[in-house]
């Protein structure tokens, strides 16, 4: 398909102010009989100390989509560096 079509992935990990963060922040504690406060603590920090945004995540496919030709076949992590 190169040269033509590039293919590149967008991996973000969790990502703040999203549907499912929401529904995760109460599903997983309910499911383990945790608080909140123990589901993000288990979840942990990132290095970045926060979360992923929507923004980062969409800056990154802007990235994808724009972006060197030879990003091709490629999968961009965005996570935080988690």
């Amino acid at each position: 398909m190169a040269p033509l079509w590039t293919v590149v992935g967008v991996s973000p990990g969790v990502v703040e102010g999203t549907q499912m963060t929401k529904e995760l922040a109460s599903a997983i504690p309910a499911f383990r009989g945790w608080t909140e406060d123990m589901a993000r603590e288990y979840e942990g920090t990132p290095p970045i100390g926060r979360r992923v945004t929507k923004r980062e995540v969409a800056e990154t496919v802007l990235f994808a989509l724009t972006g060197p030709q030879a990003l091709n076949g490629s999968i961009i992590t965005i996570n935080g560096g988690k």
